[in-house]
């Protein structure tokens, strides 16, 4: 299984995407607190130095405000709005307001309980920041406090430049963390269903044991109890067909050699040297042949495979030319030839009896539909390969009963098979190991 198609990998994903999505989450709060934060600041700070100008201004009306960024103005609010005009752009001051509230392009306005209001303006090349405070002593006239901002943002502050500055190094070490995290946790969750996967893999059909009180009572306990109940069952299930397979094979073998045996002792009677009776005899013991062939078959089939069974070493050329004598009896021509290419000293490692049911069932398809011509069976890179010169192949037609076999067994192999077959050329098929 690819890393990237397990489950693992799915958790450590998510570890990932979640600790991405805290962060941003996180760093945006932290943006907003800053720069709110900032902004308290500023309005505190700018809020003290009123309260200091008022003082001052109580002290002396005459005194004189001197601030390097900013403009202290005693007088009415259409005073405020005049000055307020001189200091943005000529194009932005054709507002007729008469009230600071009322200005279009007003960002933010707040009063504290003192009675001092913030303005925030925000025109096109100029950013205003102004707070009006009352005069107590004479209601008519305010204090107006002008600063002008632009070009200057609030957030720009050592704390703010610092989470900056850091932010993404912050980032790569929780996505690293994320990592770690991921791999522990998948490694935790896991486990238990690694050790499943491992108990379910060591099962020997007829000797298993449960292992439920292995596991908690969770997902994967249910999951070991379920497979404890499949497992039972197809015991129980592979139980009743060995004993079929041992009966049918008891039962179906004796027949088969019975009719053999009478078979035999028909050619050595009088009566079976008649031409006539030996093409009947001749025709009944195919087909006996056939059936033997088919039963043997069917039982090798029938039996529960284990890893690396019969894997033997074995030569090839001889499995090819005992199969051929084997089934010569179906050859229906003298006209038919065949031939085995196959080096003598060609040595493989297969299951040899799959195999042998395989080159048996070829070979047999092979001598049945071919009128005239030659059989011709290789060894090539690996490949097996057997071509004749009949065309007895039909791709638009289901195959038959041998073929069927021959597909079943190299698809559980793991073998490649192709069949084609090609006009002038014949039938070709081959096998890859």
């Amino acid at each position: 299984m690819k890393f990237t198609r397990s489950i693992r990998f799915r958790i450590i994903i998510a570890c990932i995407v979640f600790a991405l999505i805290v962060s941003i989450i996180f760093g945006f709060i932290l943006k907003k607190s800053i720069k709110i934060n900032a902004d308290e600041q500023f309005n505190w700070h700018t809020q003290k130095e009123m309260v200091h100008f008022l003082e001052e201004y109580k002290k002396d009306q005459n005194t004189k405000f001197n601030l390097p960024r900013g403009k202290i103005l005693i007088g009415k609010e259409k005073d405020a709005i005049k000055y307020l005009k001189n200091m943005i752009d000529k194009k932005n001051s054709t507002f007729t307001e008469q009230k600071l509230e009322d200005i279009p392009l007003k960002r933010f306005q707040n009063t504290t309980e003192k009675g001092y209001t913030f303005y925030y303006y925000d025109f096109e090349k100029t950013v205003i920041y102004l707070i009006k405070a009352p005069i107590l002593d004479d209601k008519s006239l305010n204090m107006y406090y002008f600063i002008n901002l632009t070009g200057f943002n609030t957030t720009d502050n050592m704390g703010a430049n610092i989470a900056l500055n850091f932010f993404f190094v912050v980032i790569i070490l929780i996505l690293i963390l994320a990592i770690l995290i991921g791999f522990y946790i998948a490694k935790r969750v896991l486990l238990p269903l690694t050790n499943l996967s491992s108990n379910v893999d060591k099962i020997e059909i007829g000797e298993y044991e449960s292992n439920v009180k292995d596991y908690y009572n969770d997902e994967i306990g249910f999951l070991a109890k379920t497979i404890d109940t499949f497992v039972v069952r197809t015991s129980k299930f592979i139980q009743r067909e060995k004993a079929f397979t041992r009966d049918a094979s008891h039962e179906l073998r004796t027949p088969v050699a019975s009719s053999q045996a009478a078979l035999d002792v028909a050619f050595a009677l009088p009566q079976g040297q008649d031409p006539k009776m030996q093409k009947v005899l001749n025709r009944i013991q195919r087909a006996n042949k056939n059936m033997t062939h088919l039963i043997e078959s069917f039982l090798i089939l029938g039996r529960e495979k284990q890893k690396n069974s019969n894997k033997l070493s074995f030569n090839l050329k001889e499995l090819v030319d005992n199969s051929i004598i084997k089934n010569s009896y179906l050859l229906k021509s003298s006209d038919i030839k065949y031939k085995n290419h196959i080096k003598e000293e060609l040595t493989i490692t297969l299951n040899k009896d799959y195999l042998s049911i395989v080159i048996d069932n070829i070979i047999r398809n092979a001598f049945v539909h071919m009128e005239e011509g030659t059989l011709d069976i290789n060894f090539t890179n690996n490949s097996f390969i057997v071509q004749d010169s009949g065309e007895w192949f039909d791709e638009k037609k289901e195959l038959g009963i041998g073929l069927n076999i021959v597909k079943r067994i190299c698809k559980e192999e793991k073998w490649k098979l192709s069949i084609s077959t090609k006009k002038d050329i014949g039938t070709i098929i081959e096998i890859s190991f």
